[in-house]
């Protein structure tokens, strides 16, 4: 039986109920819309890519950090490398990271605004130093699982499917 890990399908699906997620929890987080908000996206994988499209699609104003060049040709002319992160950072209304080792640290979580609002959506020991950021008084919003919170039965059907196409291969 394949892996789930492995099944390219489900892991696009999975990413667009994250991003979806991700975007639903940020108006909820800002109390307001997103549209010319300045947003970082860290990563520029299955989730960076679903998410950096949608925050466009409602006229934010998207920074993407990824390591690899090709990864920040794809991200479009705001884009950035880690390296660059702390020079922008400070400047974000909005941070999503999708990378799950620490990026930001402590030094580059001091230059962000009191009023921004981090979301972390990668896996633990996540991209934050969350010591730091509760220490600095930061907003960290931690959301892992999204698609089972946030829209359970297209999750559902996510793995239903996978399963199901598994059994017949």
């Amino acid at each position: 039986m394949k892996r789930v890990m492995e099944d390219e399908t489900f892991l696009m699906e999975n990413a667009i109920l994250t991003a979806e997620g991700a975007v639903y929890k940020a108006m909820c987080a800002r109390k307001g819309a997103l549209c010319r908000c300045r947003c970082l996206v860290t990563g520029y994988g299955r989730i960076g890519k679903a998410l950096a499209g949608m925050l466009r699609g409602l006229g934010s104003d998207v920074t993407v950090a990824a390591r690899r060049e090709a990864a920040r040709r794809a991200g479009g002319d705001n884009s950035v490398d880690m390296l660059q992160m702390a020079d922008v950072a400070g400047k974000m209304d909005m941070v999503f990271n999708t990378v799950p080792s620490v990026i930001f640290t402590e030094e580059i979580l001091k230059t962000m605004r009191k009023d921004v609002v981090l979301m972390e959506l990668a896996s633990a020991p996540y991209g934050m130093d969350m010591e730091a950021a509760v220490r600095l008084g930061l907003n960290v919003q931690i959301e892992g699982g999204l698609p089972g919170r946030y829209c359970p039965r297209d999750a559902a059907k996510a793995w239903m499917d996978f399963i199901e196409r598994s059994v017949r291969e």
